[in-house]
């Protein structure tokens, strides 16, 4: 009952937001230069930049058809994500033995405020999450039954997930490599190795998909320069620590947060030393085979910083790590504990972790932003005053910065059309009204420009013509 109602509750959490959030930068770009374009287009990724995660912008198109462009509509698909995201964890944890270490799992999974903030937005990082924990279920239960439709299941979620969003492509591969470890693997139980030509049909053609879907936009983008969103520091620096960063909302490091990256850094070492054991055995017990669905993407992420140059993940578009985290470490911990010498150590990090979690989400939670696009949390509100009230709109001039160029266009197409001149985020020629950020606001108060509204929250400044009348 506890884990239905933390399901619930946080599900909640999410459509609330979803309803209440200002729509963002990269919603916004998404909405503007993707949706209104040919099905094939979208799925082809035929776009000149990255902002087009092909099933999330499939399911804004189907979303705006149906029901209209509002931003819970719009967001409908993350929404339902999160719902299918938290039960594919919850089955997948029921391997676990100790309820704590249960919820040990569950919090880092879903008690994650970061993570929460993609069930609430049209973006395709909620979507990539969901598919990536359904994948990630079945993956584990092909490697404990050799089951043929968990491994199709498992490879077909895992290509959607890169459909959904191109950085889950680095777990892909784990999903492959998986399938084919236990033909070399002796299986755990002791059932008969699946069909080897089966198997195969089953992790030919959806790789065939991903490589047509996904491989040749992806060298396109590189080959344009779009793919400039990382890090070239290093797996650890950029990865794992903007991870972390991102989970604790940067807020710093205080010391509650400190105490639990001591705490979990001290767990994965025992499950890592856990997880060589096994595979020195020749062996996949559950935690390596979630070990392995950890490992292998950031194997591959280093592979391909030194073979390709590219740019290690960070924040959004490492996500996927933090479930694959919480499920080895759920799955590692209580192997470790099985051990009596280790039982209470691992059972009292647990609750401290799982304690800790709870704190920092009810310290980050909210209703009025997210953490990648603050700058907009204000950016409805703004409009939505200048317009008056809807029987007598008024017909103004708004120019705005860049950062909140993408936002204005998309209410004015969508709700706002009596604003002309919002799509502009040239400063250079007068305007009624500015809405501003950061340097702009130096610009438009030499311009003669006089601040009227100040929002602490995003940032912003709306400043206005002296000579403007009304």
């Amino acid at each position: 009952m506890l884990v239905l109602a933390a399901v619930v509750g946080l599900g909640a959490y999410v459509g609330v937001r979803a309803w209440a959030l200002s729509f963002t930068h990269d919603e916004s770009i998404s909405y503007v230069g993707y949706v209104h374009m040919p099905f094939s287009s979208i799925l082809l990724s035929r776009g000149t930049d990255a902002n087009n995660h092909p099933l999330n912008t499939l399911a804004m198109k189907l979303a705006d058809h149906v029901f209209g462009p509002s931003e819970i509509a719009l967001r409908g698909a993350s929404v339902a994500a999160f719902i299918v995201y938290a039960v594919a964890l919850v089955v997948l944890l029921r391997r676990v033995k100790r309820r704590s270490l249960r919820f040990l799992g569950l919090s880092l999974a879903i008690a994650n405020p970061y993570v929460l903030d993609f069930f609430s937005l049209a973006r395709g990082y909620g979507l990539a999450l969901a598919l990536v924990a359904v994948s990630a279920l079945f993956t584990v239960d092909y490697v404990e039954r050799r089951r043929i439709s968990a491994a199709l299941v498992a490879v077909v979620c895992a290509a959607f997930a890169v459909l959904a969003n191109f950085a889950t492509l680095t777990y892909y591969f784990a999903v492959l490599v998986l399938i084919v470890l236990p033909l070399v693997v002796p299986a755990r139980t002791g059932e008969r190795r699946a069909p080897l030509g089966r198997l195969g049909a089953v992790l030919v053609l959806p790789t065939i998909a991903v490589a047509f879907l996904v491989g040749r936009p992806l060298m396109r983008l590189r080959s344009e320069g779009e793919l400039y969103f990382g890090g070239h520091n290093g797996f650890w620096q950029d990865t794992v620590r903007s991870l972390i960063s991102t989970t604790l909302y940067r807020r710093g490091g205080d010391f509650l947060d400190v105490t639990l990256v001591v705490l979990i850094a001290m767990m994965v070492a025992g499950g890592a030393v856990a997880a060589a054991i096994a595979l020195r055995r020749r062996s996949l017990p559950l935690h390596t085979t979630a070990f392995m669905l950890l490992a292998v993407p950031a194997i591959v992420s280093v592979v391909q910083h030194y073979a390709f140059d590219s740019l290690f993940l960070i924040e959004r578009t490492a996500l996927f790590f933090v479930p694959l985290f919480a499920i080895w470490l759920a799955l590692a911990a209580d192997a470790l504990a099985r051990q009596p010498r280790f039982t209470t150590g691992v059972t009292a990090a647990a609750v401290v972790i799982v304690i800790g979690a709870c704190i920092n989400l009810a310290s980050a939670a909210n209703l009025s932003y997210v953490l990648d696009w603050r700058y907009d949390a204000t950016t409805e509100k703004v409009i939505t005053e200048l317009a008056g009230p809807p029987s007598d709109p008024r017909t103004i001039g708004l120019r705005v910065s860049y950062l909140f160029q993408p936002a204005t266009r998309f209410y004015r197409e969508t709700r706002f059309r009596w604003l002309p001149d919002s799509v502009s985020d040239s400063l250079d020629t007068g305007s009624d009204y500015y809405y501003v950020i950061g340097p702009d606001v130096a610009v438009v108060r030499e311009r003669g420009a006089r601040v009227i509204r100040v929002y602490p929250l995003s940032g912003g400044v709306l400043a206005r013509d002296i000579r403007a009348r009304g």
